[in-house]
């Protein structure tokens, strides 16, 4: 089972660099993700995009990650 098993066209999502985009296109090994400040990213079903296989973490999530800053 994968993170976003079960996403479909309208769901709200939040990527690190991005921030809060919709889901626009799903298919079966990946969606598509439009922005505010970019369209049409694909993300594969564990979160991450799909055009980078370099890059090994997660970038999307269903809500807004928040951290705490260190003093």
């Amino acid at each position: 089972m994968a993170y976003f098993d079960g996403i479909k066209v309208g769901d709200k999502v939040w990527d690190f660099g991005y921030g809060w985009g919709k889901v626009v296109i799903v298919s079966e090994k990946s969606f598509v993700v439009s922005f505010s400040v970019v369209n049409n990213i694909a993300y594969c079903y564990d979160g991450k995009l799909c055009i980078d296989k370099e890059n090994k973490n997660q970038t999307l999530f269903w809500s807004k990650i928040n951290f705490e800053i260190p003093k």
